[in-house]
């Protein structure tokens, strides 16, 4: 149960922190810029902290992938968690957004080679 929470709190953290470099980028942030200011503040989180060597690979698992191959881990998981809280009665409204977006290939940022 534990890995359970732990690998919903990584997927969404790992998902709102590229959305919200891909917005500061838009708004004309540059991303190493974006990721110091997120770091002084109550944004940061142990997933920015390790961005630079583990963000790429969290990306990747963020990629569309042909219809009937394996998911990658992280969004493995995360079905593996809506599937437990549908049969604990918990609705996880934010969780099953992300993985619709995830599993449609279409997270933001998640093709950035900057972010």
């Amino acid at each position: 149960m534990n890995a359970t929470m732990l690998d919903l709190t990584l997927f969404l953290n790992v998902m709102a922190l590229l959305e919200g470099l891909s917005l500061g980028v838009a708004g004309g942030v540059a991303p190493e810029v974006m990721k110091n200011v997120l770091k002084q503040g109550l944004a940061n989180s142990t997933v920015l902290q390790v961005w630079h060597d583990l963000g790429p690979r969290w990306k990747g698992m963020l990629q569309a992938a042909a219809p009937g191959a394996p998911l990658p881990n992280m969004r493995k998981d995360l079905h593996l968690v809506l599937e437990l809280a549908k049969e604990l009665g918990v609705p996880l409204s934010i969780a099953g957004n992300a993985s619709r977006v995830a599993d449609a290939g279409i997270a933001t940022g998640h093709d950035n080679p900057l972010l």
